[in-house]
């Protein structure tokens, strides 16, 4: 069932693509006041792992310059 919404709205469903998604729901999440600071640090470093990964994956297919 959530593959076929994600489908239909269009979100990325296979790597390396997928990651930049993630990384934005954590970085979307770690500006909600109610987590404790420890958790939205969390979700930084999270986001930060994501975008790294998506970058040597990008790097790695040639399709950077």
């Amino acid at each position: 069932m959530v593959k076929g919404l994600l489908e239909d709205i269009g979100g990325p469903l296979e790597e390396p693509d997928k990651l930049i998604d993630e990384a934005e729901t954590s970085l979307d999440a770690s500006f909600h006041l109610e987590l404790g600071s420890r958790d939205r640090e969390d979700l930084r470093e999270d986001a930060r792992d994501r975008l790294t990964d998506w970058l040597a994956a990008q790097s790695n297919s040639g399709e950077m310059s």
